[in-house]
């Protein structure tokens, strides 16, 4: 690859962007021999970061599932305590988020610290949905880990190469995703009900929900190419050893996105069954 290919490369990922690519080859230089510069990013090093980070989140997750699940099945009630878990592993996963965004260097911290958080969040999300929908959880694991490893190796293999046009594709679909949200959120909080748009959020929303969640898993699918390309990119600009941090942290929030949809596409399917 090219210095001038490395700038000019796009991303769906809000974690990156090409400004922060710029400055590290600025910074780092471009070298051809990767053993002149030890110090900087490579493939199984960021890998062993998203790991590591993977591993906090369902490490927290798991806690928390198993804590409070047999809690409420036994009394029937929502403890308190399991809202609190979920609204500040949002919040403080919110702000960690764009902290370590606006303050790269920062990640190698903040990266950890948002995936506590979003252990969490994601571990009250699973334990709701794991009280509603027996087993979801395990299936929705599967399902993103095996996405995950089959792009993993469609990338690897050259089967799915990210240029232009498979950026452009991807980056257009995730506004249009966007703008469902928002739109649904907007007029939610008036109470105001947009049919179509209310059907494919609903987890009830029939057979069109389930089409839309389907299309935003593809999309949150086809997102790991793009992380996986960051990371190479990462490594060809020779970016510092804590990029790794930063790399791990972007493909980290892919993960969580498509887990969390998938979560909810099974429930859209289960309940129209």
């Amino acid at each position: 690859m090219t210095r001038t290919a490395i700038q000019e490369s796009r991303t769906s990922n809000p974690v990156f962007s090409t400004n922060v690519m710029n400055r590290l080859i600025e910074r780092r230089g471009y070298a051809d021999d990767y053993s002149l510069a030890p110090d900087t990013v490579t493939v199984a090093g960021a890998a062993l970061k998203t790991t590591l980070l993977a591993g906090i989140v369902m490490g927290i997750a798991a806690a928390i599932l198993f804590t409070y699940l047999p809690i409420i099945q036994q009394t029937r009630q929502m403890p308190p305590v399991l809202m609190g878990l979920m609204l500040t592993g949002m919040i403080g996963g919110l702000v960690m988020a764009l902290w370590t965004i606006f303050v790269p260097t920062h990640s190698p911290v903040t990266s950890c610290i948002y995936a506590g958080f979003q252990g969490l969040f994601v571990g009250s999300v699973s334990t709701l949905f794991e009280l509603m929908y027996p087993s979801i959880v395990v299936q929705a694991v599967g399902i993103t880990f095996g996405a995950l490893f089959a792009v993993l190796a469609l990338y690897g293999t050259g089967i799915i190469k990210v240029n232009d046009t498979f950026r452009a594709v991807i980056i257009g679909s995730m506004f249009a995703i966007l703008f469902v949200y928002l739109i649904t959120l907007l007029f939610g909080l008036f109470s105001v009900q947009v049919p179509f748009l209310h059907d494919m959020v609903s987890l009830k929303g029939g057979w069109i929900a389930i089409a839309f969640s389907g299309f935003v898993c593809v999309i949150a699918t086809l997102s790991f190419a793009l992380d996986f390309q960051n990371i190479v990119d990462a490594r060809d600009a020779r970016a510092p050893k804590w990029f790794e941090w930063y790399l791990g942290f972007g493909l980290l929030v892919t993960m969580i996105w498509l887990y969390l949809e998938v979560l909810r596409l099974l429930a859209k399917i289960r309940n129209n069954q």
